[in-house]
């Protein structure tokens, strides 16, 4: 999870923010954090805790690109 947290993971999905910060760039899809805003604390604890429990990979994120809205 790099240099995420698990109060920065609750936080960004709570505001659609990057890392949760109040000026951070919008978390962009397929991120479905809209979706599951909502879920209870306990939950998103609980899901930040499987992605803790699984291996970390190496790989190179690409520069985020928002979408274009259709006119």
């Amino acid at each position: 999870m790099g240099e995420w947290t698990e109060e920065s993971f609750i936080a960004a999905i709570r505001t659609g923010k990057h890392q949760g910060q109040p000026n951070g760039r919008a978390i962009l899809p397929p991120m479905p954090w809209e979706v599951i805003r909502e879920t209870t604390d306990e939950d998103l604890k609980a899901i930040w805790a499987y992605l803790e429990s699984i291996p970390p990979i190496e790989n190179a994120v690409p520069t985020p690109v928002p979408l274009k809205m259709e006119e």
